[in-house]
Parts: C-alpha cells; structure tokens; sequence
C-alpha cells in the first residue's frame, strides 16, 4: 500500500471512527474496544492461543490474541505471507481489519500487516485481568471433564434443582455462552 494509499486509509478511518463516537487515534486499539468490522486497527497483544486450521487452505494461522481489556479471535490469512505467530509471545501489530465470525468480533491480519515482537519489559505487562493468559474464551470449550479458567460475566442465575448443587446458571462473554453448575460444599457463590 502506498504512503498516499495508506494516508488516505487512515483519513477514512479517522472519520470513521470519529462519526461513531470513537476519539479517531486508533493506536493502540484494545480487543474489547473493536465493535465494528471494517476497521483497519493498530493493536498490542499477546497470542493466547494457536488454534489447527490445517484442513482450510486458505488460513495460514489463527487462533486467541488478547490484552489488558479481553481477547479476540484472529486468524492470518495464507495468501498474506506474513511471519507465523508463536503462541506466548507479544506483539505489535499494524494494520489489521476488524472482522465478524459467528456472530462475534474477529480481527484478520493481512498483506499489508506489519508484526514487531515486543521483549523486555513491555512484553511481561499483565496481558488480561482476572484470568491471566491461562482464560480460555467460553466459544472455544469443545470438551468436557477438563479444568480450565474462564472469563466471563454471570449472565442469568437458576434455582438448583437438587440439593447437591449450590447454584446454577448461564455465564456468558464475547465468545459464547455456557451453563455452569456449581457443586454443594465449600464451593464459592457467584453474584
């Protein structure tokens, strides 16, 4: 993308997000900010998750990136020839587009994304609250009896249905939805 290309892009953008109530500085763009698609977005994030997509040709890598504000669904596209991402690892990454998969908000790196691994001090900063980068998004749970942390807000409370449950209920995120049941004993309420 030429200079003038990209300068033109980023007038559009400013616009863009200026109209829709956003402040028009894009850098750097948190994941729980992106609520549109479309956006070309200038981000700083950690790769929580590297997801196989090997039987889809045309996706190189994908998987969870996330920072301080949550996580988001990612994937590179294969034509872009873009270095592959290492999950763990930080990075700057310019000029990614605000996508929709499922009804949830992606973000997809392209040709024309630019990718700086951010080390030292930067890079050790507390990536998500609450959950530390161990949070798995509720959209991506495939498999029972495993434990795992989530981050997720108490969407609707139940009345148990049995004595051995202590609460039941419905936690939900920008991922997905799940059903949580709560086993009796010393378990911890939720409100």
């Amino acid at each position: 993308m030429s200079t003038e290309s990209k300068q033109m892009a980023g007038e559009a953008q400013t616009q863009n997000n200026t109209e829709s109530g956003g402040s028009g500085v894009d850098y750097p763009t948190g994941c729980a900010a992106i609520n549109s698609t479309g956006r070309w977005l200038d981000m700083e994030v950690k790769i929580l998750e590297l997801w196989d997509y090997g039987s889809v040709d045309a996706i190189a890598q994908g998987g969870l990136l996330g920072d301080s504000s949550g996580y988001i669904r990612f994937v590179t596209w294969a034509s872009s020839d873009l270095d592959a991402l290492e999950e763990g690892q930080s990075y700057a990454l310019e000029s990614v587009v605000s996508g929709e998969f499922d009804g949830n908000y992606t973000v997809k790196l392209n040709s024309e994304t630019e990718i700086a691994e951010i080390t030292g001090p930067a890079a050790e900063r507390e990536q998500l609250a609450a959950g530390g980068d161990t949070a798995v998004a509720l959209g991506s749970i495939n498999s029972a009896d495993n434990w795992i942390d989530v981050k997720a807000e108490v969407d609707q409370l139940w009345e148990p249905s049995t004595d051995s449950i202590a609460q039941a209920g419905l936690l939900s995120s920008r991922s997905g939805s799940i059903k949580f049941i709560s086993w009796g004993g010393g378990a911890e309420w939720f409100s």
